[in-house]
């Protein structure tokens, strides 16, 4: 099934996904981990209705090296959800989501916070999309907190 991450077609009837995946020696920018055996999988659940749109996923990863080293075990996930105020024109939108790079390592998570408005002008042909999110990063000591504020205009042609 393909669809857009919006309820664009404003679905009139309820439509749901969900997917599954599972990959054994992954490549990283088209190479395999030197001396490490990986494995990743993901689970993914979406749904679609009247003007309604809801995308989350769900990923773990272990990178074990073949020479005896630590193993490393990250994981994470995103929830996304959107609204047409205005069917087919204005949607708002909030997302958050979690990584865990290594679960080992206490003062390493990463989270989002991000809301966002989009207006279609010409569905995703035309469209203008501002949004703000916060993020975080726990580290030893002191958290790192940035703010990000986003406007854009897409043109397809």
């Amino acid at each position: 099934m393909g669809w857009d991450e919006t309820d664009l077609k404003y679905e009139e009837n309820f439509k749901a996904s969900v997917g599954a995946s599972f990959v054994y020696n992954a490549k990283e920018k088209d190479k395999k981990l030197a001396d490490t055996n990986s494995a990743i999988g993901n689970v993914d659940l979406s749904m679609r209705y009247r003007g309604f749109s809801w995308d989350s996923e769900y990923y773990i990863r272990e990178n074990d090296p073949e020479d005896d080293g630590d193993s490393v075990t990250s994981d994470g996930f995103y929830t996304q959800a959107g609204y047409f105020v205005l069917p087919k024109k204005l949607e708002l939108g909030a997302r958050y989501s979690m990584l865990d790079p290594n679960e080992d390592e206490r003062d390493d998570v990463q989270t989002e916070y991000t809301v966002g408005v989009n207006y279609y002008l010409r569905g995703h042909r035309q469209q203008i999309q501002t949004d703000v999110g916060h993020f975080v990063t726990e580290t030893t000591g002191e958290d790192k907190d940035e703010n990000r504020v986003r406007l854009q205009y897409q043109i397809i042609f």
